[in-house]
């Protein structure tokens, strides 16, 4: 434990912190007493183009960095000295820096970078923490990984066995890259079947002809009903079709707010109608993510097109932003994309961070209940497990990623403020009504009276103008709850809820086969769900055979291709996976 602390107080010259684009990593230490003051990240020192300068960097409080000769040296004197307590972080801007620290403590976030700085091919320190935490889930798994199955168990097993499944004696070594992608694809192969997708572990034939018999039918099923309406289901369609329910959701919104504003629609109509409005446009950005619409197309402003390609944009990225602003509840479609991607890869497995985030694999109760509707509160609420689940998606990235430190720092950026800006304005105006309504209503008073002397402490004109400021602006927050923070609540609540409870959690680092991903539920108990979330559970899982269909083609032959799906085995109505926190059931 010494040598990995030393380890966290200095980050040598490695291959992988190279790839950080020339910038070391320092910080200043936190005070052993816990006090007040934290480990803050410096701002970046570039390194030196030649060697000849480097002796003379410095920091920007004038100490002197270590160069990369002298760091074995300085990191085995460190290891024998006693290590002040603090963690090194990369170089993070501070307002985001902070914005972390909100939610993840020092420690959380100083684990999760080190998966991203430090692959886990160069940290052998890595190997003896990781023994660590199989000891302490076989021990007692409530105090490791709570969401750890036999599967894991076993894994750990063997990780804390001398020498640890791993060659050199359990530490992890640098493998050639050739090597490593040959490992990949074996992987891939054990996981899916040689054609990539079609098999169940191990290539099973059986599990590969099933998915080949679904793949049929819904491909002679979407030629059936093309045949039938070629104007709507025609390929040479696609992008009209989408294009038409991307603006037409968009300005059906536009109206609605517009009638609220002026009193002609009441808030129980304008709810359940912009949730299902944007309902819509979430199929739309799902489609969108695996590029169904507008591939290939780009946006360029008329005039200035003809001097300059610098406003030009692609069809695909304007569309998500779209889609975007009218769910700002969501986490950005930019950050989302990598996250689904990584969905259809493994599914079903702890890395599966999309499923994860939204509480599948959790037992239900009020945890669960509470984080289901609001995305954010579920990290918030779970920021421990959070942290996990980002750092297994981390380990499971492709081995391009994994070897570029600047993708992981990507990756972990992306995700850890993938609801900035939109979703954090969002969730405060959309708190600030439910807990001023609650307390108003348990007052007995206005809402707008209690925040009249807020406003009045910030000085906003005596007190008839902080009376009318604080009705406006409790206007303002009624407008807004209606229009937006309702409606996406519901919508998000019945996405969820009905999302996490068709896809099966599986644990471990293997996914599911194609077969076991997914069941179909379309039971009249899951009806009022699946209104505001565009019928997601009955179709979703002709999604994982074929993606590339697109939502309202998947709506159309769902009914047709139902026995092809029970000839393979998919499951119907596997109402018991609410008691088994998603698990398969054990026959």
């Amino acid at each position: 434990m010494d040598a990995m602390a030393a380890k966290s107080r200095l980050i040598t010259a490695s291959p992988s912190t190279e790839s950080l684009g020339a910038w070391r990593i320092s910080s200043k230490a936190a005070p052993s007493d816990g006090g007040g003051s934290e480990a803050v990240s410096s701002p970046p020192t570039p390194l030196p183009s030649t060697p000849t300068h480097q002796h003379d960097r410095r920091s920007p409080d004038g100490q002197e960095l270590e160069s990369p000769a002298a760091a074995p040296a300085a990191a085995d004197k460190a290891a024998a000295a006693p290590v002040p307590q603090g963690r090194h972080l990369p170089f993070v801007p501070r307002p985001v820096y902070w914005t972390l620290r909100a939610i993840w403590t020092r420690e959380e976030l100083a684990s999760l970078f080190d998966d991203a700085v430090l692959p886990d091919a160069g940290d052998p320190d890595a190997d003896a923490e990781d023994r660590a935490g199989a000891r302490a889930a076989l021990a007692a798994p409530d105090a490791g990984d709570p969401d750890a199955d036999a599967e894991d168990l076993a894994a750990g097993a063997a990780l804390a066995a001398p020498g640890g499944d791993r060659p050199g004696g359990g530490l992890r070594q640098r493998q050639p890259a050739q090597q490593e992608q040959q490992q990949q694809r074996q992987e891939q192969e054990q996981r899916w079947g040689p054609d990539g997708g079609a098999g169940g572990k191990g290539g099973d034939a059986d599990v590969q002809e099933r998915v080949r018999l679904v793949r049929r039918a819904l491909t002679e099923a979407a030629e059936a009903v093309r045949a039938e309406n070629p104007l709507l289901y025609s390929a040479r369609t696609q992008d009209a079709v989408g294009l038409a329910v991307l603006a037409g959701a968009s300005l059906a919104l536009l109206a609605l707010f517009s009638l609220h504003y002026v009193g002609a629609a009441p808030w129980y109509a304008v709810v359940p109608a912009a949730a299902l409005l944007t309902s819509l446009l979430h199929e739309v950005e799902h489609d969108l993510i695996h590029q169904l619409y507008f591939r290939g197309r780009r946006l360029s402003l008329p005039i200035v097109s003809s001097f300059t390609d610098a406003f030009s944009v692609s069809a695909v990225d304007a569309a998500l932003a779209l889609c975007y602003a009218f769910r700002p509840s969501t986490l950005q479609p930019f950050a989302r994309r990598a996250l689904h991607l990584h969905h259809h890869r493994a599914a079903g497995s702890a890395s599966d961070l999309e499923e994860r985030s939204i509480t599948s694999g959790m037992p239900w109760g009020p945890l669960r209940l509470a984080t289901t509707g609001d995305n954010l509160l579920a990290v918030l609420l779970r920021p421990r497990r959070t942290v996990h689940e980002m750092r297994a998606y981390l380990r499971a990235q492709p081995a391009a990623v994994r070897g570029d430190a600047r993708a992981r720092l990507g990756l972990v950026y992306a995700n850890a403020l993938g609801y900035a800006p939109l979703g954090v304005a969002h969730y405060l105006a959309w708190w600030s009504f439910l807990a001023v309504g609650l307390a108003a209503r348990l007052a007995g008073a206005a809402p707008a009276s209690l925040l009249a002397p807020a406003l009045g402490a910030l000085g906003l004109g005596g007190v008839g103008g902080a009376t009318a400021a604080a009705a406006s602006l409790w206007g303002a927050l009624r407008f807004y709850a209606v229009t937006f923070g309702a409606p996406q609540f519901l919508r998000t609540f019945s996405l969820h809820a009905v999302s996490s409870n068709i896809h099966y959690y599986k644990g471990g680092r293997r996914a599911h086969s194609i077969v076991d991903q997914c069941q179909v539920v379309d039971s009249p108990l899951f009806w009022p769900l699946q209104l505001f979330c565009f019928n997601f559970g009955a179709t979703h899982a002709l999604h994982h055979f074929l993606p590339s269909q697109t939502f309202y083609v998947r709506q159309a032959v769902s009914a047709r291709v139902r026995p092809a799906l029970v000839a393979a085995g998919v499951r119907f109505n596997d109402l018991g996976t609410l008691a088994r926190a998603n698990r398969l059931p054990a026959a």
